[in-house]
């Protein structure tokens, strides 16, 4: 089932390809999603009555594997494509195949969607490298992302009236390597410092559309692009030292804890930009938990465990002044 994908923008009034190419991709599970609203009117002295308005437009779930090893868009590297889709662009969206048969499109053309959300997904890169396309190492574990995205279809008229837009994502990924990866926090207020290496990474961009039904008709109610909400970012890493341990239980009882990141090989996150125009990566963090093995052939004094917790970036900007 080969669906092409496009991230797009608007640049006087015309649509146009935000990235270097189309990504194609055979997609692992595709999902069609039919809602149907209706109203509730009280009716005195008897049971309410629900009194359909008709559907919502058209909702897609769309999962496939983006391998930098094989890149669905083109020869580049994670911070110059996959990083770069959030909710602040408008997709089109070309179905082949078996998806022909699913996903709707105008009159045999491409049609335009907007997304609910997008997230990407990299578990076990802690534990072994990869290559990337023009063969430098990877120390971030394997370079295959697992992508979701929920996406609404516009109506033509949504596309057309439409303002300009151009979505960019500021990126300062760490260009250093080590083996093996390693992941750095700093708590900034009194600097206490977790290093360890991520077992899993989750990053997820929550779009703002509001959709809602007409009567006997699909419709979407406001222009896009709305806005994103995040990026946020779910990590899972090991805990092997009780010091660690009592610094993410201090993390946890913090009322606003607010990190930097030293990242080696984990390009999902960015490092504070130091030349102009500058931009400073902290990240709130939140959902913080802690789990570990219990039983009899745990032996007393123990130190490992399982954590993870939620980072949510906090964007910063240098402030220039213009005569």
């Amino acid at each position: 089932m080969s669906l092409t994908i496009e991230r797009m923008k608007k640049v006087g009034g015309v649509m146009t390809l935000a990235d270097f190419s189309p990504a194609t991709f055979n997609l692992t599970k595709l999902t069609k999603i039919s809602k149907v609203n209706e109203v509730t009117v009280g009716v005195p002295g008897d049971l309410h009555v629900g009194v359909p308005i008709g559907p919502e437009a058209k909702e897609y779930q769309l999962e496939f594997s983006w391998k930098m090893a094989n890149q669905p868009g083109g020869n580049h590297s994670y911070e110059t494509s996959l990083k770069n889709w959030t909710c602040n662009s408008i997709y089109r969206l070309t179905p082949t195949g078996a998806t022909a048969d699913d996903i709707a499109t105008y009159d045999g053309n491409p049609s335009y969607y907007i997304p609910r959300n997008i997230t990407t997904t990299r578990d076990k890169i802690g534990i072994a490298g990869g290559a990337l396309p023009d063969g430098t190492n990877f120390a971030g574990g394997y370079p295959d992302w697992k992508v979701s995205m929920n996406v609404i279809k516009l109506r033509n008229e949504d596309v057309t009236d439409c303002p300009d837009f151009e979505d960019v994502m500021p990126s300062n990924p760490y260009t250093g390597i080590s083996y093996p990866p390693s992941f750095t926090m700093a708590e900034l207020r009194y600097g206490n410092v977790l290093t360890t290496k991520l077992t899993k990474v989750v990053v997820k961009h929550t779009g703002q559309p509001q959709s809602f039904a007409l009567y006997d008709e699909e419709a979407i109610a406001i222009l896009p692009p709305l806005g994103s909400i995040g990026p946020v970012i779910d990590i899972d890493f090991r805990i092997s030292k009780d010091t660690d341990y009592q610094l993410i239980k201090m993390w946890g009882a913090t009322r606003s804890l607010i990190v930097g990141i030293t990242q080696v090989a984990y390009p999902e996150f960015d490092i504070d930009k130091t030349t102009a125009p500058k931009f400073y990566s902290k990240w709130i963090g939140s959902n913080i938990n802690v789990s570990r093995p219990i039983g009899s052939a745990v032996a007393s004094g123990t130190t490992y465990r399982e954590a993870s917790m939620s980072l949510t970036r906090y964007w910063t900007y240098e402030i220039i002044e213009v005569p």
